[in-house]
């Protein structure tokens, strides 16, 4: 899409005219993509940066510098049913496209990473588990205790250890495929 008026006006007239898909999936683009912007930051406005892992404070630091660009904190402020002029959907089209690509990567990447570590803390305390213990020794080793699978109904804890005298593990699980006899 072009980012002036005139050619912004006359590619919104067409598509009332003719209606396109490709506006729609821009118009819609836009629209999902604000909601996101606003879902974050009102994520973020619930921590306190020194309240969290130094890793996580990292990345909240990273997204509030995307949140604080004009172009994006601009759409911070818009209600659910508000809608883009054509000329805003124009530029937000160019300015998502060229200028915000990375930024718009990296804070989906952002939702994605704190979406799989929220679903890794709610299996834990849902299933019992334990976080693993990372331990800086020298020589390779593995030692897991109590391992079992956490959707079985009875399971069984199994003790599981890899190190230079015990390098060898089989692992024995039977795979069958719903509509195969044995």
């Amino acid at each position: 899409m072009k980012t002036n008026l005139v050619d912004a006006l006359v590619h919104h007239l067409h598509d009332q005219m003719k209606p396109t898909n490709e506006y729609y999936i821009i118009q819609a683009g836009i629209r999902y993509l604000c909601h996101i912007f606003q879902y974050v930051n009102d994520y973020l406005s619930r921590f306190t940066l020194s309240a969290i892992p130094d890793y996580l404070s990292h990345l909240f630091f990273i997204v509030q510098e995307i949140l604080k660009r004009p172009e994006i904190s601009y759409t911070l402020s818009f209600k659910g049913n508000d809608f883009l002029n054509p000329w805003q959907i124009a530029r937000y089209d160019h300015f998502l496209r060229t200028t915000a690509k990375d930024d718009i990567r990296k804070l989906l990447d952002f939702v994605y990473e704190v979406d799989a570590l929220e679903a890794i803390a709610r299996a834990k305390s849902m299933y019992n588990l334990s976080y693993p213990e990372y331990l800086d020794t020298e020589t390779p080793f593995v030692c897991l205790q109590s391992v079992f699978h956490p959707l079985l109904s009875q399971p069984v804890a199994n003790h599981f250890e890899l190190g230079i005298e015990t390098n060898l593990c089989f692992s024995l699980v039977r795979i069958c495929p719903v509509n195969q006899p044995f």
